[in-house]
């Protein structure tokens, strides 16, 4: 198979070098400028909408990275890492649905890239009690996740800003349109999707396109072609060099120093931050969430666990008003026990309170063999509607496989208002 002699199989290459300093302005792409009127993305969204979409964009300098490498010319790789997210789904292993997107995903990922162009395209769930969101908001706030995306400076599209004002206006024609279920997209969300990721980038490829052109400067220009500094090769094509007034450019000379190189050094993620551990915090143990919810229609728990224990699993009818699955009980000791998978070692119960008008059983709940150190959930609280909550049962339990048990409070032989559980969670 014929090469180049570079190290690049050019057989089903047909590179262009949009960086020739022959093109002038218009951009040689119809989509350029964004939102105008070649733009058909922003003529099936709005260009309100795609603008809220970008919940954040950084520098976005490892994206111009890799858009100005091929904008003159040169190969790029492009990987894509998708996932449904429910309550529990990845909980345990897959590294994107799980977690609130915290540090240890990107963690994972900048092991595998070493400055790769990381990108998290977002679609909003409609189901705002679900338990995945009750997790997050205990253990992750929305500005400790922004930080997160922050700190290694990625581009983080959303389709909540789309989906707002329709959703607003006509919930029940948003949710037809674009959801197949509380979480889940149909066709059309999928749709709304990658128009938010194909608005983004062809927002980035028409101010890559200026930013080396001399003609912008809202973007970073990231060198000769986008050149990758990993590689330590020559390109392809060269693009264009390095334009006047460039960071590394010598007046006069046109000499390049190490300005190029320490710009793109300084897109790499520290090692530190992919391998090592605080070693100012004592007994610090990984997070790595585990769930058991009654949302799980995929992994629902195995009937066996329910059969003599008094507890049922409760999915409700299609269409229906109220979306929650829960599991419940109403013959008080009834008790049930459910396996569990804890790294940190905090456990927490999400069930539902009702208001004091509308009674709910109260539970007892504890990890092992703990009894003592159970905690009573009450089914009932000052609140004006039947509530979502999630309470901490125990906390800095080792390591390991565990279970949880929780048994229906009451005298038994008489009937008790239902307690109701979503799921149980571990960090």
């Amino acid at each position: 198979m014929p090469h180049d002699g570079k190290g690049y199989d050019s057989a089903h290459l047909t590179p262009r070098d949009y960086l020739n300093a022959s093109i002038n302005d218009p951009a040689p792409f119809e989509f350029c400028p964004v939102f105008g009127p070649g733009d058909p993305v922003a003529e099936r969204r709005g260009q309100w909408g795609l603008l809220k979409s970008r919940l954040h964009q950084g520098s976005n300098a490892r994206v111009q990275k890799v858009v100005q490498k091929a904008l003159s010319g040169l190969p790029v790789t492009i990987s894509v890492l998708g996932s449904s997210v429910s309550a529990c789904h990845g909980a345990g292993d897959d590294p994107v649905a799980t977690k609130c997107y915290p540090s240890k995903f990107f963690d994972w990922w900048n092991s595998i890239f070493p400055h790769p162009a990381s990108e998290l395209t977002n679609g909003a769930s409609r189901k705002t009690d679900s338990a995945y969101y009750a997790y997050c908001s205990a253990h992750h706030l929305p500005d400790q996740t922004d930080l997160v995306i922050l700190e290694f400076d990625s581009a983080d599209p959303n389709t909540k800003g789309v989906l707002y004002n329709d959703y607003i206006v006509n919930p029940e024609g948003a949710r037809k349109e674009f959801y197949l279920d509380p979480i889940l997209a149909s066709p059309g969300g999928h749709d709304l999707i990658a128009d938010v990721l194909t608005s983004y980038m062809m927002q980035q490829i028409c101010s890559g396109w200026a930013a080396n052109m001399g003609h912008a400067f809202d973007v970073p220009y990231m060198g000769e072609g986008g050149s990758d500094t990993t590689t330590g090769g020559p390109q392809l094509l060269g693009g264009v060099g390095l334009r006047k007034g460039a960071q590394g450019v010598n007046e006069g000379d046109g000499e390049s120093v190490n300005g190029q190189e320490l710009k793109h050094v300084s897109l790499k993620v520290p090692p530190a931050r992919i391998h090592d551990r605080p070693s100012d915090i004592l007994q610090f143990r990984e997070i790595d969430p585990f769930c058991v919810s009654a949302n799980d229609l995929i992994n629902p728990l195995p009937p066996s666990l329910f059969y003599g224990s008094g507890w049922h699993a409760f999915h409700p009818a299609k269409g229906s008003n109220d979306e929650r699955h829960y599991w419940y009980a109403e013959q008080p000791t009834s008790r049930i026990r459910i396996p569990m998978r804890l790294s940190a070692g905090d456990v927490a119960i999400y069930y539902i309170q009702n208001p004091e008008d509308k009674p709910g059983g109260s539970a007892l709940c504890w990890v092992d063999d703990n009894v003592g150190g159970g905690v009573e959930l009450q089914g009932n609280a000052e609140v004006s509607e039947p509530t979502p909550t999630l309470t901490i049962i125990d906390r800095h339990v080792s390591k390991g496989s565990h279970f949880v048990e929780c048994q229906l409070l009451g005298e038994e032989g008489k009937a008790s208002a239902p307690f109701k559980i979503l799921g149980i969670f571990s960090t």
